[in-house]
C-alpha cells in the first residue's frame, strides 16, 4: 500500500527569524515523516505572488491532504490564496506555539495567526482541522493518520 502523501504549505512574515521558521518546516515535515508519511513541502510563503505561484504549481490530485504550516504570523488571505484548490480536500492548519529561542521560551505569532486562519475558513464553509505543537501530541498525531489513510 503506497504511503500517505501530504502537501504542506508554510507560510511566514518578513521581519521574523526566517532561519528558525525553515527549521520549524524541517520538524514539522520529518513528524510526518515519522508517523509513516510522505510529504512534499512547498517553497516558504510569505506574500501574495508566492500563494499565487503555490496556487498555480501543486495539483490537489497529487495529494491526499494539504496541510497548511504557520510558522509566524501571516495573513490567512496568502493561505486561502495558496490552498483554494485543496478546498475540496482534508485540510489540517498547523502551527507551533512555544518553543526554545536564544535559550529562551518565545514564540512567533503563529498560534493566532492560524487561529484567525481557521476561522477564516470556517466562515468560508471550508472544513479544516487545528493543531498545535511540535513534537505533535499523541492525540493530534492519531488524527494526522486518521485524516491520511481516510484521504488515501
Amino acid at each position: 500500500m503506497r504511503k500517505v502523501k501530504p502537501l504542506v504549505l508554510p507560510f511566514f512574515c518578513e521581519g521574523y527569524d526566517r532561519d528558525e521558521a525553515e527549521k520549524q518546516v524541517k520538524l514539522a515535515a520529518e513528524s510526518l515523516v515519522d508517523l509513516g508519511m510522505e510529504p512534499e513541502v512547498a517553497p516558504m510563503i510569505c506574500d501574495v505572488a508566492a500563494a499565487e505561484a503555490a496556487s498555480k504549481t501543486y495539483n490537489p490530485y497529487n495529494y491526499d491532504f494539504c496541510v497548511i504550516y504557520t510558522t509566524t504570523w501571516s495573513e490567512p488571505r496568502l493561505a486561502c490564496v495558496a490552498a483554494r484548490q485543496f478546498f475540496g480536500m482534508p485540510i489540517v492548519i498547523w502551527c507551533l506555539d512555544e518553543f526554545t529561542y536564544q535559550g529562551r521560551r518565545t514564540e512567533m505569532s503563529a498560534a493566532p495567526a492560524c487561529a484567525a486562519l481557521r476561522g477564516c475558513l470556517q466562515e468560508m464553509g471550508v472544513p479544516c482541522e487545528f493543531t498545535v505543537g511540535l513534537p505533535l501530541p499523541q492525540k493530534a498525531a492519531d488524527k494526522l493518520i486518521a485524516i491520511g489513510n481516510a484521504a488515501r
